[in-house]
C-alpha cells in the first residue's frame, strides 16, 4: 500500500468518527430585559431563577409574566411583580422550567399581562 493510499483511509477515518460523534450543545444563557430607568428582569441559565428589579420610587411597577412547561403536555402562567418603591425580588421555580416570558411596566399590573406587557418570548 502507498503512503498516500494510507493517508486517505486514515482521512476517510477521522471524518467517519467526527461524523458520528454527538454534537456538543452551547451552554444556556441567562434571559434579561429591561426598560432604561424603569426596571430589569434576569432568567437564570437553569431556567428556574428569577430576579426582577423595579429601578425607580415611582408610580410604577413592573412584572414579568412567564410559561412554565413541566412536560411537553402540561404548561402554566406564572406572574412576578415589585413596586411602585425602588427594590428587587427574587423567585426558584421547583418544579418546571421557564420556556417563554414578557417583561411588564405600569401602574396596577394585573396577571392577565393586558396592561403594558411584551409579548411573550420564547426563551
Amino acid at each position: 500500500m502507498t503512503a498516500n493510499r494510507i493517508r486517505l483511509i486514515a482521512g476517510i477515518a477521522a471524518a467517519s468518527l467526527l461524523a458520528l460523534s454527538p454534537a456538543v450543545a452551547a451552554a444556556p444563557q441567562p434571559w434579561t430585559d429591561a426598560y432604561t430607568g424603569v426596571g430589569q428582569v434576569n432568567i437564570g441559565p437553569d431556567r428556574k431563577t428569577i430576579f426582577l428589579c423595579d429601578d425607580a420610587t415611582d408610580t410604577e411597577e413592573v412584572a414579568i409574566r412567564y410559561e412554565v412547561s413541566y412536560d411537553r403536555l402540561f404548561r402554566r402562567i406564572g406572574f412576578l411583580k415589585i413596586g411602585p418603591r425602588k427594590g428587587c425580588i427574587d423567585d426558584t421555580l421547583w418544579l418546571g422550567t421557564v420556556t417563554a416570558a414578557a417583561f411588564c411596566h405600569g401602574i396596577f399590573l394585573l396577571p392577565n399581562g393586558y396592561n403594558d406587557c411584551r409579548e411573550l418570548t420564547k426563551i
